[in-house]
Parts: C-alpha cells; sequence; structure tokens
C-alpha cells in the first residue's frame, strides 16, 4: 500500500495529477487551508474516476508552515503504525527534505517528495535482484612450443564456459511460518498456518497479499499477520521475478 500525503498550499489541484491512476488499497491524505481550497473541474474529473477515497485534513490555526508541520506531525504517526510500505509527500517544498533525511537516517523509512501523484507514479523504486553466476575456474594454458613444420597453425585450449545458476526461492512452509509469527501468537494452529501460506501463494504483490488476509481473518489479526510477514513475502517475490 502506498500513502500519498498532499501540501495542498503548495502544489494546490496540480498534485493531484494522477490520482485516477492509484489502485483501491492506496491512500490520499489532503491537508489544505482557507488559503487553498479550490479545485479545477479537469482534476475533479480524476477523483471521481479514482477508486481512491481521498481523507481531507482542514487547517484551523493559521501561522507560517503550520500546515507543514501538521503533515509532518500525521507522517510520523502513520510511519510508527506501519501503515504502508511506500510514503510519498507531494509538494514542491524543499523544507520537506530535512524530514525525508531524518526518516532515512534514524527510522529507516524511505519517505519520497513530488510535485504530483503521476510524478511519483512514474518513478520506478524497484530494484532488480542480481543473478547469481557461478563460473568454474579458469585453467592457465601453458606456453605452446612452435612447430618445425611451417604453416601449421598452434592449437589453443578451448576456456572454460561459465554457467548461471539461478537461485530458485524458498517455497513457504509451516515450519518457516510459524517461526516468523511466533511472537505474534505462539499458540497458532497449523491450519490456520496453512491457511496464510494459501494466502501468499495466490497473491502476486504485497496489497494482493494484505487484501487476501483481510478478505481470510479480517481486522486487527490479518494486520499483524502481514506485518510479520510483509518481509519475508516481499523477499519471496523479488526472487521470483529476478527469474523471469
Amino acid at each position: 500500500m502506498r500513502i500519498f500525503l498532499i501540501d495542498y498550499e503548495n502544489v494546490n489541484s496540480c498534485g493531484l495529477a494522477g490520482i485516477s491512476r492509484l489502485n483501491a488499497e492506496d491512500r490520499v491524505i489532503l491537508f489544505y487551508s482557507q488559503s487553498a481550497n479550490t479545485l479545477n473541474f479537469d482534476i475533479l474529473d480524476e477523483i471521481m474516476q479514482s477508486p481512491v477515497r481521498t481523507e481531507k485534513v482542514n487547517l484551523n490555526q493559521s501561522g507560517k508552515n503550520a500546515l507543514d508541520f501538521q503533515l509532518v506531525t500525521y507522517l510520523g504517526y502513520l510511519i510508527a503504525r506501519q501503515e504502508a510500505d511506500d510514503f510519498y509527500i507531494i509538494s514542491r517544498d524543499m523544507g520537506y527534505v530535512a524530514t525525508q533525511q531524518f526518516c532515512k537516517k534514524m527510522l529507516g523509512v524511505k519517505v519520497q517528495i513530488k510535485p504530483s501523484i503521476r510524478d511519483a507514479l512514474t518513478e520506478k523504486t524497484s530494484v532488480p535482484v542480481k543473478k547469481m553466476t557461478v563460473s568454474q575456474p579458469v585453467m592457465l594454458q601453458q606456453p605452446v612450443p612452435a612447430e618445425n613444420k611451417p604453416g601449421k597453425k598452434k592449437k589453443q585450449k578451448k576456456q572454460p564456459k561459465q554457467i548461471t545458476v539461478q537461485a530458485k526461492p524458498a517455497a513457504p512452509t509451516v515450519k518457516i511460518v510459524r517461526k516468523l509469527l511466533m511472537e505474534i501468537d505462539p499458540e497458532i494452529q497449523t491450519n490456520r498456518v496453512k491457511d496464510i501460506i494459501r494466502c501468499m501463494t495466490d497473491s502476486e504483490s504485497t496489497a494482493e497479499f494484505h487484501n487476501t488476509l483481510q478478505r481470510q481473518f479480517g481486522g486487527a489479526e490479518a494486520t499483524d499477520y502481514y506485518r510479520g510477514l510483509k518481509k519475508y513475502f516481499a523477499d519471496m517475490q523479488e526472487q521470483e521475478h529476478a527469474q523471469d
């Protein structure tokens, strides 16, 4: 899931461009004030076409950077709750760079700053996983003595061929999943673990995995399972994509 925090005082309607391309599990939180509370019709049409419900936060207090402070405070709250996989601040205000650097250094969370939702979606953020290459040792060639017969070519030894080995992703097992969820549910039953594994194998992305767990278990229980298995599931997906 992705969360987009909109500094509407800074970007106005332009910041919402691209909202129709979001998924239903994404969130858009719009911070606005009385000085920036209008919307053009083109963006209104995009919002109506989007499966995302835009959440609005109205700034009642006045003062310099008051909206910025509220946005950053709410960002910290969302990060602490592990509400999303990716966080975006939609603004042209480079004052947010200090927030971006703090989140990366102190919290280990990547926060991106973009002028619009469309710009956030056009940038590729995934890092391809490198395939492992195992090479046979190369034998050093011995000097070939010159033949006495003129015109005869020297024979050279063939170089050993390189062998590329693709690492197969480890399929989720009851033992692995139970170990990862031990702190969340120490007495988790085997049948429940098998249901969770089925949710993993039926999903092709972290967002789909989250939604499948919600349909299967619902509420806080599904959220806890997702948080406990999200990193393992993402690593498994990266290994599978590296083989494609």
